[in-house]
């Protein structure tokens, strides 16, 4: 399983590093309307002109302001991948519009002034994949950014512990912390304070009791309202319950920035979770030091390569497979297109690399 767990998180960065090349050489790759970027495009100079607003709004965010690389000040204090920028990245590439701004709204509800008086959402686990996981999980950090509360893991787990069940997170935990850093830094102790109760006797809620709450603010407070007086409860994941919607489980707050981006309404919710997904995998130390320790593969500049992860074995119950034939022939057609960190450089110098 760490081999797994080390496959996935590699496969994961590389997923969210969009940033890696700019926008108008992947549009049709991801859920970008290109509509709206070419109208982007046509009405804005990158790094000349920056007051260009998409939907024609200046309650909009400024897009070239929306989508600069994260300075290391902002990866550092969120514990976020370390070397996630290059001094390239910064010049010369974009991440994902708003990323930042939903990654600070997040960190901030989860890390309140004072823990004490803060009300929490205590997960009950995912059960199932990995990355399934941090999806489901996902959706909870949304349930507590739009309830203005701490989400935080169950100290039991999921009760099944086959993530963790290895000899690396012995006696460390029993959740994904073990391999990321804490979601808050508040804790359980702090999510039972004045309720007289272990974590298994507060109150228990369901999904899609908080469906009403997403599709409008007048849900949302409705809700609000409801739970008042209730300090801390266990969000249910998996058990009980009635239907609910996962692509409307967008809080408010962020929504105002998404639907200012370019990207498809189909799409939205992705791109929400791709946030998530962002915040929960951020390594601790100690998955970096092993991460290190079994990276030995000798490459002279990986700006020089396309690196992309190849999963068969169990997937194969899932989905019909890939050849590695079609994996092979698109990297090379990335690099025929000059779609890599060298080749971009290279073509601003007036230059092509050569592979």
């Amino acid at each position: 399983y760490q081999t797994q767990f080390m496959s996935y998180s590699r496969s994961l960065l590389l997923f969210l590093c969009i940033y890696c090349l700019t926008l108008d050489d992947v549009i049709s790759w991801h859920g970008y309307n290109q509509s709206a970027w070419q109208h982007h495009k046509n009405t804005q100079h990158l790094r000349h002109n920056k007051h260009s607003h998409l939907n024609g709004t200046d309650q909009c965010p400024d897009y070239y302001e929306a989508t600069r690389p994260y300075p290391s000040s902002f990866i550092s204090k969120l514990g976020l991948w370390p070397g996630l920028m290059t001094d390239y990245d910064l010049e010369y590439g974009e991440t994902l519009y708003g990323s930042k701004e939903m990654l600070e709204l997040i960190y901030i509800n989860q890390n309140p002034e004072n823990c004490e008086t803060a009300q929490y959402i205590i997960s009950s686990g995912w059960p199932f994949g990995f990355g399934s996981r941090i999806h489901m999980e996902g959706v909870g950090l949304s349930i507590g950014l739009n309830t203005g509360r701490v989400f935080l893991y169950h100290p039991d787990g999921d009760n099944v512990h086959w993530e963790t069940k290895i000899p690396f997170c012995r006696d460390i935990a029993v959740s994904l912390e073990c391999f990321y850093e804490r979601l808050s830094k508040c804790t359980i102790a702090d999510a039972l304070i004045g309720t007289g109760k272990d974590v298994n006797g507060i109150p228990n809620r369901y999904m899609s009791d908080f469906q009403e709450s997403f599709l409008s603010l007048q849900g949302q407070a409705a809700l609000k309202e409801s739970l008042q007086g209730i300090k801390s409860f266990n969000l249910m994941m998996h058990t009980g319950g009635g239907k609910w919607d996962v692509t409307t489980y967008i809080p408010h707050v962020v929504r105002k920035v998404i639907n200012c981006s370019p990207v498809n309404n189909e799409a939205k919710h992705y791109m929400w979770r791709a946030v998530t997904s962002a915040y929960f995998t951020r390594p601790n130390y100690r998955t970096l030091n092993l991460l290190a320790s079994h990276s030995n593969l000798a490459i002279s500049d990986y700006n020089e390569c396309i690196a992309m992860f190849v999963r068969h074995g169990d997937k194969g119950i899932e989905m019909k497979l890939i050849d590695f034939t079609t994996y092979r022939e698109t990297a090379e057609m990335m690099w025929a297109n000059q779609l890599t960190p060298i080749s971009r450089r290279n073509s601003h110098s007036g230059q092509r690399a050569n592979g």
